[in-house]
């Protein structure tokens, strides 16, 4: 169980690392919305948007495929600690990515601290897993 742990911890962390380089990605290409109120060009053509849904889908996707084989919270305190650690983390992301990509950060910043709190969870996974079995 420990060697697909690790994989699996360097597979979504591989995945993560591309999700943050396609916000990067965006922070590049952003433009700020003109003034005349309509958009020169259709939104789901505009590349700093297509760079933001992919990295907030490569995110949640991480979330999802690390949370899987996390440990699960056994009380109703830890997922309390759960969801606040995520809602910090959320709320530096925004504060991080808010000057760079401005309305698209509330697309990229929960997927992101979803992402990393279930690759910390995993990672602590592992680590246990490790340790039990020496």
């Amino acid at each position: 169980m420990t060697r697909n742990l690790g994989a699996l911890w360097l597979g979504c962390l591989a995945a993560a690392v591309c999700a943050v380089a396609c916000a990067v990605w965006a922070a590049r290409l952003y433009q700020p919305p003109s003034l005349l109120g309509f958009s020169g060009s259709n939104v789901w053509r505009e590349g700093d948007f297509l760079a933001s849904l992919g990295s907030s889908l490569l995110a949640l996707g991480v979330g999802i495929v690390a949370g899987r084989a996390a440990e699960r919270a056994r009380a109703f305190a830890s997922l309390v600690g759960r969801v606040l650690v995520w809602f910090a983390l959320t709320v530096l992301l925004v504060g991080i990515w808010g000057q760079f990509v401005y309305l698209f950060t509330l697309l990229i910043a929960p997927t992101h601290s979803f992402a990393a709190l279930r690759l910390w969870l995993l990672w602590r996974s592992y680590r246990s897993d490790l340790a039990w079995r020496r």
